[in-house]
């Protein structure tokens, strides 16, 4: 179970579950801090959180909820042993941000949900919908999402924790479940705590008393719950390799288009786990093949196919990959090139695993001299040219403006790899 804090203002959310009956607003706007910092050439974790929204929905309305999620844009993924908690996700271009509703049907808490209530359909019956739940439930809510979830470590509820103590109504249904355990003269003296202004936010001790006496009063329903979210987590990745829902995108384009750039920055912002790779043709090692005949155009070739199978470990593993260029960047012939060299990129350019989605970089070749001396602006623009006649061609591939700020470039990046992630989850 989340917590009920709301911190920012979630209109858009608001605005496309108006009129539905059934839900209540927990928690919006709480943006978690970052897992992990982008790994160049290996996987990244959540580097930027998306803007959470947490919602209780009653179990009689929930159909009717998820497919008014559905029907705005949010793309539901698998949330394997987390109790009755279903994610959605929705990108949001204009803004460059991510949002993320959390769909929930019952008031539990721990790690496997394995302390549950019937409280779901009361709470959301009492709430004030998007205001959040009435302050009664509020407080008994978030003081159990502390005790555990949190296993009394209060942190920055603590404030809020001491306000609803004081203000709040001391009864209620959530309330006799925490007396059920404590009994009254424990639960009063817990409020008691809350209510000290110089409550410190620490609950350790009757975070543990809690836990032991509804493991003890609830042992077969709490056991069940725990072996029955270890199953579904140990069944996770096979579970995700079976639907093969991983997404491959390339990112191409001239020299000092930015790719690298925008592929570390999609990589670091995406929400889902992203592994990158360097698939340039002409640099980089070619270990021992370099000193033998045509050495070179066979260490590509190894490489090539090196990075294709661990490209297919990341797709069964449902992973996003990322290439900083590709393969495909040898099919751009060159005029006047020996028939020994076109033999060489069309073979380069066609053992290489097939990416959902190509992002060509396009800007015009001044742009492109500008940020790289490399090549001049005759010589870009000849590149340019090329990667426009192939992206016209070939299905699946299409162009950025990269001649605009990089945010904008990262965003409209972000928009293809996230169109062409969601649509194979979306896929039967």
């Amino acid at each position: 179970m989340t917590s009920t804090s709301r911190s920012v203002d979630t209109d858009g959310v608001v605005e496309v579950l108006a009129g539905l009956l059934g839900w209540c607003l927990l928690r919006d706007g709480d943006v978690p801090a970052a897992d992990a910092a982008p790994a160049a050439g290996g996987t990244t974790g959540s580097a930027a959180e998306p803007v959470d929204v947490d919602v209780l929905v009653d179990p009689a309305h929930l159909d009717a909820f998820v497919a008014r999620l559905r029907g705005a844009g949010f793309v539901e993924r698998p949330a394997w042993g987390r109790g009755t908690h279903r994610f959605f996700f929705r990108f949001e271009p204009a803004a460059g941000t991510w949002l993320k509703v959390d769909v929930l049907s019952e008031v539990a808490f721990g790690a496997a949900q394995e302390f549950v209530t019937d409280l779901a359909p009361g709470v959301v019956a009492r709430s004030r919908g998007a205001a959040g739940p009435a302050p009664a439930d509020d407080l008994w809510v978030l003081l159990l999402h502390c005790l555990l979830d949190r296993r009394g470590r209060c942190g920055r509820h603590t404030a809020r924790l001491g306000d609803l103590a004081r203000t709040a109504p001391a009864g209620g249904d959530a309330r006799a479940v925490v007396e059920g355990l404590l009994g009254p003269a424990g639960t009063d003296a817990l409020l008691g705590r809350l209510r000290d202004p110089g409550f410190d936010g620490d609950l350790a001790d009757v975070a543990g008393t809690l836990r032991a006496a509804w493991t003890t009063a609830r042992r077969p329903s709490v056991l069940a719950r725990r072996v029955r979210a270890l199953g579904a987590r140990a069944a996770s990745k096979p579970a995700t390799a079976l639907r093969r829902r991983g997404t491959a995108v390339a990112v191409v384009g001239p020299d000092g288009a930015g790719k690298s750039s925008v592929v570390a920055t999609v990589a670091a912002t995406y929400p889902f786990p992203v592994a990158t790779f360097y698939a340039g043709q002409y640099q980089g090692s070619v270990g021992p093949f370099a000193k033998l005949p045509g050495g070179h155009t066979l260490g590509l070739l190894v490489r090539q196919v090196v990075m294709s199978l661990r490209t297919v470990l990341h797709l069964a593993r449902g992973r996003v990959v990322l290439f900083d260029r590709y393969a495909y960047d040898s099919r751009l012939s060159r005029p006047g090139a020996s028939a020994k060299s076109r033999l060489r990129r069309a073979v380069l350019g066609r053992v290489a695993l097939r990416p959902q989605r190509v992002v060509v970089l396009d800007a015009p070749g001044e742009v492109l001299h500008a940020r790289s001396q490399e090549h001049s602006p005759e010589i870009l623009e000849d590149q340019r040219r090329r990667y426009a006649e192939l992206a016209a061609t070939r299905p699946g591939w299409l162009l950025v403006d990269a001649s605009r700020p990089a945010d904008a470039v990262r965003r409209d990046v972000t928009a293809q790899v996230w169109d062409a992630h969601h649509r194979r989850w979306r896929a039967p």
